[in-house]
């Protein structure tokens, strides 16, 4: 395992199918040292390592032209307008946490908005 691997989980029921989640299996090294060297310093090693599997990691990241990772930040002021947005295509607490309390609130919000 070189890289991070995305793995869908099993649809086991309407929380999982409506999430659509995926979850990210980040590499271990278990490969030997490939430049072994007994005189060197453990904490070293484990630096060697470290920055190994961060390379991996790293792999990724979405950077621009300078290598530098890319941050997306949305805008506190936006999010009522996203959930609206959201809740147009049929997206809303209930769709995700589909329960008998986001039932509720969503048909609160509805007579609230």
């Amino acid at each position: 395992m070189y890289l991070p691997k995305i793995v869908t989980p099993r649809i086991i029921d309407q929380r999982i199918k409506n999430q659509q989640g995926l979850f990210m299996l980040i590499p271990i090294d278990f490969d030997p040292d490939p430049n072994p060297n007994p005189d060197l310093d453990p904490g070293v090693k484990t630096k060697k390592r470290r920055n190994r599997i961060q390379s991996r990691i790293n792999t990724l990241l979405y950077t621009n032209k300078e290598n530098e990772a890319v941050a997306f930040t949305i805008p506190c002021c936006m999010k009522e307008k996203i959930r609206k947005e959201l809740s147009n295509i049929g997206i809303s607490k209930s769709f995700i946490y589909p329960d008998a309390t986001h039932y509720a609130e969503d048909i609160a919000d509805s007579y609230l908005n």
